[in-house]
């Protein structure tokens, strides 16, 4: 009698703990599908941590002798220029995916795969295209000694972003 009481109580014991990790990982999944939005990075840092991304702000910041006016004009012309990529970074992915859902094909039409492909290169074109836009605004405002800050920064983004 004594061992059916404690397998009954091992097996509740087992069935709370897995509902309660199963429910953990439903729970986890929802948030991040649902809520993650807000907590994405943007584009260009999201292989950084939070905590390298703030030393690389306080590192560009604390070497500038911007005005607050200019960087007034760094921040929101960040913001915009990234919102702006995060649509043609977007649609470039959609693309890349038309192109090889194609590709996928048993027999894919030779002339789609050719528009497809025209269409991936006019969105690689488009980012490139706006990152440009990017720079030549910065270069308005900015003298060539906070360009040089400016570069340096970029740089080791770039850098950075290779190397994760």
């Amino acid at each position: 009698m004594k061992n059916k009481g404690f397998l009954f109580w091992g097996f509740i014991i087992l069935l709370i703990l897995n509902l309660s990790i199963i429910s953990s990982m439903g729970y986890f999944h929802y948030k991040m599908q649902r809520h993650g939005e807000n907590h994405k990075r943007t584009m260009m840092h999201k292989h950084m941590s939070k905590e390298r991304m703030k030393e690389m702000r306080k590192e560009f910041w604390g070497n500038t002798n911007f005005t607050a006016e200019e960087k007034k004009f760094l921040s929101k012309n960040r913001k915009d220029h990234f919102a702006r990529m995060k649509v043609l970074k977007a649609e470039l992915k959609d693309n890349q995916t038309v192109l090889f859902e194609e590709i996928r094909k048993e027999q894919p039409d030779s002339n789609n795969v050719n528009n497809y492909k025209i269409q991936v290169l006019n969105s690689q074109k488009a980012i490139t295209e706006e990152a440009i836009i990017f720079y030549e605004k910065m270069k308005t405002i900015l003298n060539a000694e906070q360009m040089k800050i400016v570069d340096n920064h970029l740089s080791k983004m770039l850098h950075s972003k290779m190397n994760h």
